[in-house]
């Protein structure tokens, strides 16, 4: 959504992603390629291989080293001159690469924090802090605060992090993530499912990653608890993809879950359509320092 923003507004935008989709465990390259240079509406996009991984294991360590190295060789082949580099994070792995980038090209560099590596990985429990990876990634963090043009982040909170890292507390700014509302403007403003239907279950619908943060095992426990009771009253719908799915329906299927269905990935496009089916959305997160930051889950918005 920011690039055909920055299109609409007469920019020309680049970006370059990882081919490799792991909440769907999903290659988007053909096996014999290891780039791939396309446009998509109107954005000029640039695969990159990367290893495969499932977890934050050394496998992604690896796969973000692979990206930011072939990001930057295929950006020096590009031959571009851009006026910005905006680089993305979760790891910072990725900043570093775009001050390579920004600094080879004399570009301009923003860096967009999206989650504060390596100390949300620390409060999450799969990095332990002043380990060997810890120092390093913290290193990187305190390299790309200090040689940003301008960071910005949807963390309300992140400000005092990013000076304590020797960033410039003049150069941060709070961007609150963004919501394409056309796709809602299409469908019929109405009541409830419930109310239009008389229905007497109540629909409780999460959509998003199932991976190790977003706690989607509580909903899980949610529909045993209630099951067990006997109170049929609600219907769990659980759409996504992520490494903590087979988790979740081993739950269900051991407790023989009558309550909750996992639909699989549902495609972007799709989602104003099924939420129409939900009476009752849920977004569940772990207790985590993490959200000390601010919480800025997309599908709150």
């Amino acid at each position: 959504n920011y690039a055909r923003e920055m299109i609409a507004r007469g920019h020309e935008v680049t970006v370059f992603t990882k081919s490799f989709f792991h909440a769907e465990f999903r290659e988007y390259l053909d096996e014999d390629e290891k780039t791939r240079l396309e446009f998509i509406d109107g954005i000029r996009t640039v695969w990159l291989r990367s290893m495969h991984y499932h977890s934050n294991g050394w496998r992604r360590a690896v796969g973000e080293v692979q990206f930011a190295y072939r990001a930057v060789k295929y950006a020096k082949r590009l031959g571009d001159k851009p006026d910005v580099i905006i680089a993305d994070s979760v790891s910072p792995i990725n900043g570093l690469a775009g001050v390579i980038v920004a600094r080879k090209m004399a570009s301009a560099f923003v860096y967009q924090l999206r989650d504060i590596w390596p100390i949300s990985q620390v409060h999450n429990g799969t990095l332990k802090k002043n380990s060997l990876p810890y120092i390093i990634f913290r290193l990187m963090e305190k390299y790309i605060y200090r040689h940003a043009d301008w960071v910005c982040s949807a963390l309300p909170l992140v400000h005092h992090h990013v000076e304590k890292g020797g960033g410039a507390a003049n150069r941060i700014t709070y961007i609150r993530n963004g919501v394409d509302l056309s796709p809602y403007d299409r469908l019929q403003a109405s009541s409830n499912v419930l109310e239009q239907s008389g229905a007497e279950t109540i629909s409780v619908m999460y959509v998003g990653t199932i991976a190790a943060a977003h706690d989607v095992i509580s909903i899980v426990c949610a529909a045993f608890i209630l099951q067990k009771a006997q109170d049929l009253r609600f219907k769990f719908i659980i759409y996504g993809e992520g490494v903590k799915k087979e988790a979740c329906m081993h739950e269900a299927v051991k407790h023989d879950l009558k309550n909750i269905e996992f639909r699989g990935m549902i495609d972007k496009s799709k989602v104003p359509n099924a939420l129409q089916e939900a009476d009752i959305l849920i977004a569940s997160v772990l207790a985590s320092d993490t959200y000390k930051f601010g919480i800025n889950l997309n599908k709150l918005y």
